[in-house]
């Protein structure tokens, strides 16, 4: 019986040949990691579209304070002069429908789109332009019963609400009774004729972003 000799070099080469890294074993590390590359810049497309906001930014308003409108009442105090003579103007003024009010000796003065602050120092100007005080230091203290928001929709007691400087849209959707059994997360508010659109989902989530009320709001829930 003979036997076929394999010569000492082919035993080299073979036991070389078996110590290389088969490229197949990089090919598919190659796949996979593109794989989980193309997952990953799935997931950041999908992750980018989850953080879209649905809340959209706020309406620009002053918020140092509200604008006083027809039909709002205010209490007046004046310093900067005798007692006596400051008497007469401690009284409630309410701005009439043409958005004046009539201070007594100044006359008429605008009121309508005037901030609280704005209002004080008008009334000092007309008082010392009529030559009535040298010094004027007006006072106004704002009757919060006089103004209102309107809060209706899908709430559970819709109804006219006494405004507060703190009140926000949120703590007005509580004070009546919080949303009915089956309203939406959006909520609207109007304010000057413009439509602003919330998600009540999204405030609760960022309460920062709750926004404050203004006099005259009108907020309905979807």
């Amino acid at each position: 019986m003979h036997f076929f000799r394999i010569p000492a070099f082919l035993f080299a080469l073979i036991f070389m040949l078996g110590a290389i890294p088969r490229p197949v074993v990089a090919q598919s590390a190659g796949r996979s990691a593109k794989a989980e590359s193309a997952r990953g810049k799935e997931s950041g497309a999908e992750s980018k579209a989850d953080r879209v906001p649905e809340v959209l930014p706020a309406l620009p308003v002053n918020r140092e304070s509200a604008t006083f409108r027809p039909g709002d009442t205010f209490e007046l105090r004046l310093s900067g002069m005798p007692a006596e003579d400051a008497l007469p103007f401690a009284q409630q003024f309410t701005v009439g429908g043409d958005g004046y009010v009539n201070i007594p000796l100044g006359g008429l003065v605008r009121a309508a789109g005037l901030t609280q602050s704005e209002l004080e120092g008008a009334i000092e100007k007309k008082l010392v332009e009529q030559k009535i005080f040298t010094r004027p230091t007006a006072t106004i203290n704002v009757a919060a019963q006089s103004r209102f928001v309107t809060v209706g929709g899908q709430v559970r007691a819709p109804q006219r609400l006494p405004w507060s400087a703190d009140l926000t849209l949120l703590s007005a959707i509580s004070a009546v009774g919080g949303p009915a059994d089956f309203a939406g997360s959006k909520v609207k508010l109007t304010r000057g004729g413009k439509v602003q659109t919330f998600s009540r989902r999204e405030l609760d989530r960022s309460p920062e972003r709750d926004p404050k009320l203004f006099p005259g709001d009108q907020i309905e829930h979807l």
